[in-house]
């Protein structure tokens, strides 16, 4: 009897006694009377909404013969639960009684052991036709024969309030005029920002963490808001540094593209989310913090970032980085914030049209690509070769820029470990090739050495104060410097040694007017420090 008048505190028109107020109808049977959250479910049931659960779990709402889907605990989809009802009923209901019938129909979902994939802005079918979400009202389709803007696309989008609707393209036109008001310093960089900006509408692989630097006056932040906007507008836009780990797997999940504004410091948290972006790793996040339940999210995003400087320094950020620098724009050609906008609009349609273009284009070109000695990111390389070869750039073209671009990353990498920095310094000094000796030897010596190149690093926080930290640094290093032409290996007898190699592997092909490569000069780059160069022509490359 208890639970049967438990029951009926949520019968509209009886109180919690089982008698009709005033009112309700008295000659209405009480057990014949719908609960309120029945009456509620039974209008979301009728109202042409379908519940899906998708692959992390959430559950959805999708309006049929509507390309809008909802979460179901969203202020949104609650919304226009209040609103139906009243258009149905006449009556309101509470905030408890729309939540109770929504978490109702989710469970009933979620019972059948049925899940969906939704994807956000980018996604791919089953048919292998490539889709790029535009709005509530319609989707691009894009695959070998063109692209096509379809105004019933199949069900694999979901979306978040902060999404606002992309402008339609129009295709025709030349990416690399179109792309002129982006200040880039080098032909290198041109190559990789036109593949860059077409392969972040493709989806399923694991794209590279854009890092843009640059002096003040470059245009780092306008950059990254017209690169947002054409890949994935919002009315966040461009996002400030995140330090809690929640509201970053929340950002990032809830957009295609995220990028960070003028960042002073990147911390080995934030280095290693970023990775975990890219290449897809898993991400825990708790659901309430009433509970322990957690969240287990699975995405392949777009992230970048832009500073003053180069902020990546740890080695598995930079190998999935690109690094392109912008040049500061000269008083002559600055313009006002309006302006920039203003011309920007114009050409956005365009812009996004000729990404589609050379898209398809791309799709029937990538099963033919073949890559020797594919870099770290090997998807972007072979998606980037087919890209390249689309826009008339050509795929060996793309390759160099990016071959070039990798030796920026590990000069960079190497910039930031004073160890290192430490070892190049004292190989060039070595009169052999080679050198075996213990780890105890090497870091007395390349203290020693690294006070006659005046540099301090017992200054650098990161400089290692033992023999075990600099064995880890080491670790850290060998990857880079076997690219800057220095082998590390380490002896398997009793006593540990480690040996340190100058080898050759440079490629001595398409030298420049100094006779050496673009490769030898980004490695050339390498030796310098404080401005006091190393005779690189005692390194043996």
């Amino acid at each position: 009897m208890a639970e049967e008048l438990k029951m009926l505190k949520n019968v509209d028109g009886v109180d919690g006694k089982g008698r009709a107020d005033d009112n309700g109808d008295k000659n209405l049977k009480i057990e014949d009377k719908p609960s309120s959250v029945e009456t509620v479910i039974n209008i979301i049931e009728n109202g042409g909404v379908e519940i899906l659960v998708d692959q992390f779990d959430e559950v959805y709402a999708s309006f049929r013969g509507m390309n809008k889907m909802l979460k179901i605990d969203s202020c949104d989809f609650k919304n226009w639960v209040r609103l139906e009802a009243y258009r149905k009923t006449g009556k309101t209901f509470c905030k408890d009684t729309i939540e109770n019938a929504a978490g109702i129909l989710g469970a009933k979902e979620k019972e059948k052991n049925q899940r969906i994939d939704l994807y956000i802005r980018a996604a791919k079918d089953k048919e292998g036709n490539y889709w790029y979400d535009l709005s509530h009202e319609a989707a691009v389709k894009i695959n070998k024969d063109g692209w096509s803007i379809e105004h019933n696309p199949p069900k694999i989008f979901k979306r978040f309030k902060t999404q606002t609707a992309q402008v339609t393209p129009i295709g025709g036109e030349n990416l690399s005029e179109l792309i002129s008001l982006f200040n880039l310093s080098s032909e290198d960089d041109k190559i990789l920002m036109q593949i860059y900006l077409v392969t972040s509408y493709i989806f399923g692989f694991p794209h590279p963490i854009l890092i843009l630097f640059g002096q003040h006056g470059s245009g780092k932040s306008t950059v990254c808001k017209n690169l947002k906007s054409l890949n994935d507008p919002s009315v966040v836009g461009i996002m400030g540094p995140i330090k809690n780990s929640n509201d970053f797997i929340q950002a990032v999940s809830h957009n295609w593209t995220v990028y960070f504004d003028n960042l002073s410091r990147m911390n080995a948290d934030l280095s290693d989310a970023l990775c975990r972006v890219s290449t897809g790793d898993g991400f825990l996040k708790r659901k309430l913090y009433s509970n322990d339940e957690d969240f287990v999210y699975d995405f392949q995003h777009i992230v970048g970032l832009n500073g003053i400087n180069n902020l990546a320094s740890r080695s598995d950020l930079l190998d999935r980085s690109l690094l392109i620098e912008l040049i500061r724009i000269s008083e002559k050609n600055r313009s006002t914030d309006e302006k920039v906008k203003k011309t920007f609009n114009l050409i956005k349609p365009y812009i996004i049209g000729a990404c589609f273009d050379a898209m398809a284009k791309a799709i029937s070109i990538f099963p033919s690509v073949k890559i020797e000695d594919a870099p770290r990111m090997a998807d972007f390389a072979y998606w980037g070769y087919a890209v390249a070869e689309a826009l008339n750039i050509g795929g060996e073209k793309f390759l160099q820029a990016y071959e070039n671009n990798i030796l920026k990353q590990n000069r960079e990498a190497i910039k930031a470990n004073p160890v290192a920095k430490a070892i190049l310094i004292f190989m060039a000094k070595q009169v052999s090739d080679s050198i075996e000796e213990t780890p105890d030897y090497l870091f007395e010596e390349l203290i020693k050495n690294a006070y006659k190149a005046e540099t301090d690093y017992t200054k650098d926080q990161s400089w290692p104060t033992n023999v075990n930290w600099f064995g880890r640094k080491l670790n850290e290093a060998i990857p880079n410097l076997e690219k800057a032409g220095i082998k590390i290996t380490k002896s398997k007898g009793d006593e540990r040694m480690i040996i340190i190699e100058k080898i050759n592997n440079i490629d001595v092909s398409e030298r420049s007017a100094d006779g050496l490569t673009a490769a030898e000069q980004e490695r050339k780059r390498a030796y310098e420090f404080n401005g006091n160069e190393i005779d690189v022509n005692k390194i043996v490359f």
